[in-house]
């Protein structure tokens, strides 16, 4: 697939995300690394799609983790594929990407984050529709991220 294709040959597949500025990011992970920060939790938002995502530098130290929400108005990530087709599509780039744990593409809403000294909880939630001011809201994912000694875990 054209991700994969573009990763395999060292270009970015996204110039808007990360893997669009990597000497920027792996700036940031040394300037972590020097004073003993190896658990970040970057929390992303607009990115048309939810992700939970694990951060690793060039020498493929893990860095902690990533949880990106798809927005509420935003088209959504893949949807134009159809529902089966975005699943898919999502099963794939899990699958095919070592540092993704989870995306969905197929729906929009938010994360609702609760942070405490030495654990967070991630729920991503997806509203039901946008055409109405009447809609639901269902709980897509829950992680509950846990602060070890020099890295983090999550369920």
């Amino acid at each position: 697939d054209g991700l994969t294709s573009l990763g395999a040959l060292g270009l970015p597949a996204n110039m808007d995300a990360w893997d669009g500025y990597p000497q920027a990011r792996e700036r940031l992970y040394e300037a972590a690394a020097a004073v003993g920060v190896t658990d970040l939790l970057a929390v992303t938002g607009d990115t048309h799609v939810f992700w939970q995502n694990r951060l690793f530098d060039k020498d493929n130290r893990s860095m902690g983790l990533e949880l990106g929400t798809s927005g509420i108005t935003s088209p959504r990530g893949f949807s134009q594929l159809g529902a089966a087709a975005t699943q898919r599509f999502d099963e794939l780039t899990a699958e095919r990407n070592d540092s993704v744990d989870w995306v969905d593409g197929g729906h929009r809403g938010y994360i609702k984050l609760t942070l405490e000294h030495a654990q967070a909880t991630a729920q991503f939630v997806a509203l039901s529709n946008i055409e109405t001011r009447r809609f639901t809201t269902d709980v897509l994912r829950t992680v509950k991220i846990v602060r070890d000694t020099d890295t983090i875990k999550y369920t």
